[in-house]
């Protein structure tokens, strides 16, 4: 039996089907799709959905979630489509990326901040050019922000920036790249902040050193587990030791740093601050042998850990990823292989008492484990580095290749080295 007016494709398939195709089109889940993938969904596939026809565009106006990804540039043209998407977004909270090509952010300053208590997450990026031409200067007071990304903006000072923060209880992720304000002296601190919620910090500077040395000391992140540091080829010659309190990086699991200037010394400096540590990437540093040296032997010197008498530093440590960094050897990755598996060996006797603590030893008892007996090293991977041979690499590949299943991959996603 044929009907006069057969129903058209685009009709034929449920409601409920409908929606679920529209919202993976538009927001794919995790793991992130294929780069050979056929669609490739943009801010703008709902959009094109709601043009199909009449059906579905009454199914699409009728899913909020389909709307939660908002991207503008802050043209006079945009504020209406902006509007739109957050008004039928509504109650869902929403993504929003703002790429801005002038000296001010216009009408977003006006209108966002009716609508930043619906966002949770906020990208702002200037343009890249020899100065920064965005000034923030809206937050309507607190705000569900749960990640944050400012690039090639503008601040009046730190202080502003810190009291931004406090405006975002919830933050978890916090990029900031190429920021540029005005510097302050070391001894305007008077309150430190605490971004309790704080897990993971991205920080690149380009040529203004003085926006890491003023952040630090300014803040407390009692919960940071990843820490992303970078410095551009601009940036300064020689980068010392700087103020970073111990609550600041008491939880650091994974840290990931970026820059041929940051050598032996100042990773060093970080890592003994960063206990827990189990990861460690390092891309184009300027670390050497000395480094890895000291990462595979205990060490002697009171003064290299914190609850005293020695110890390794980064007992913890599991996972190490060096790229580019040309002045290590194939001999002493190997060589730290052997020698934390060797040390790690419960079976092996701890003769020497360069690990004995000087105070309440029960108190005490796990660090003096760990630092005395440390974790054996489960993934060594070495990139682009010319010290070492294929040889080296093969080795490592062979004994030094064990995945753990609760490592997250910070490397691959890390916000600041992927090229904006």
């Amino acid at each position: 039996m044929h009907t006069a007016h057969p129903l058209p494709p685009v009709n034929r398939l449920p409601r409920e089907v409908l929606t679920t195709i529209f919202l993976l089109a538009s927001h794919p889940p995790p793991p992130y799709r294929p780069p050979n993938l056929a669609h490739i969904p943009t801010p703008h596939t709902p959009t094109v959905i709601s043009h199909v026809c009449r059906t579905w565009r009454v199914v699409a106006f009728s899913t909020p979630r389909l709307w939660t990804d908002i991207r503008v540039m802050p043209l006079k043209a945009d504020k209406a489509a902006f509007i739109d998407f957050a008004t039928r977004c509504a109650p869902h909270t929403f993504a929003l990326s703002i790429r801005t090509t002038h000296s001010h952010l216009g009408w977003v300053s006006a209108v966002l901040p009716t609508y930043l208590p619906r966002c949770h997450s906020l990208r702002i990026t200037g343009q890249i050019d020899e100065h920064p031409n965005v000034k923030l200067s809206f937050f309507p007071g607190h705000v569900p922000i749960r990640s944050l990304e400012l690039i090639h903006i503008e601040l009046p000072s730190m202080r502003v920036l810190i009291d931004m923060l406090e405006y975002c209880p919830s933050l978890e992720r916090l990029t900031m790249r190429d920021l540029h304000m005005e510097s302050e002296a070391p001894g305007s601190v008077r309150q430190r902040r605490k971004l309790k919620s704080l897990k993971r910090l991205a920080l690149q500077v380009d040529e203004n050193f003085d926006i890491i040395q003023g952040f630090f000391p300014r803040v407390i992140t009692p919960n940071l587990q990843v820490l992303e540091l970078a410095y551009g080829p601009e940036g300064p010659h020689v980068v010392g030791p700087f103020i970073i309190y111990d609550d600041c990086m008491a939880s650091v699991t994974s840290l990931i740093m970026r820059g041929e200037v940051l050598a032996t010394d100042f990773v060093l400096s970080m890592m003994q601050k960063a206990i827990p540590l189990r990861s460690l990437t390092l891309l184009g540093c300027g670390v050497t042998d000395e480094f890895l040296q000291v990462l595979a032997k205990r060490q002697s010197n009171p003064d290299y850990m914190s609850i005293g008498g020695g110890g390794y530093t980064a007992p913890k440590l599991e996972r190490v990823i060096l790229r580019g960094c040309d002045y290590v050897s194939g001999t002493a990755l190997v060589q730290l292989v052997r020698e934390r598996r060797s040390s790690s060996d419960p079976d092996v006797k701890v003769e020497d008492g360069s690990c004995a603590l000087s105070f309440d030893a029960g108190r005490h008892a796990a660090e003096m484990e760990a630092h005395c007996r440390p974790s054996r090293m489960r993934w060594v991977e070495a990139t682009n580095c010319e010290g070492v041979g294929r040889e080296d690499v093969a080795w490592l590949e062979e004994n030094a290749t064990e995945t753990l299943p609760d490592w997250d991959d910070d490397t691959d996603d890390a916000h600041i080295f992927i090229p904006q």
